[in-house]
């Protein structure tokens, strides 16, 4: 994923119109946060660890490149002193009720995917 390291891609037209850069980096911090909810606590690599790196300091930068944006995201609290080196801590940092959002959306995925590893 190359594209990562250019702050243009929060730009590009893989968005929905009309979303902000807030609503992008709100995206970002939850995929992040899907991924390490999976990794942690599931062992379930969705993406390699190599691609993870790569967003999570995609993540940090774009975080310090539009600061208050970042401030203004559903998942700030959990973020705020993000680095990118682990999303270890993320899903324990979590509200209940994102917990909940996180595990509910998560288990779908990860049942979708043990049903086909079953079928195959």
């Amino acid at each position: 994923m190359p594209y990562l390291l250019n702050l243009k891609f929060a730009e590009n037209d893989m968005w929905p119109k009309g979303w902000t850069i807030t609503d992008k980096i709100n995206a970002y911090q939850h995929r992040v946060l899907d991924y390490s909810y999976a990794y942690y606590h599931e062992n379930i690599n969705f993406i390699s660890d190599t691609q993870y790196d790569e967003l999570c300091k995609y993540l940090v930068r774009l975080q310090e490149a539009f600061s208050e944006e970042a401030k203004k995201t559903v998942w700030w609290y959990v973020f705020h002193d993000f680095t990118g080196e682990t999303g270890y801590h993320l899903f324990n940092r979590l509200k209940e009720h994102h917990k909940a959002q996180i595990e509910r959306g998560m288990g779908m995925k990860i049942d979708q995917i043990k049903e086909r590893l079953v079928f195959a």
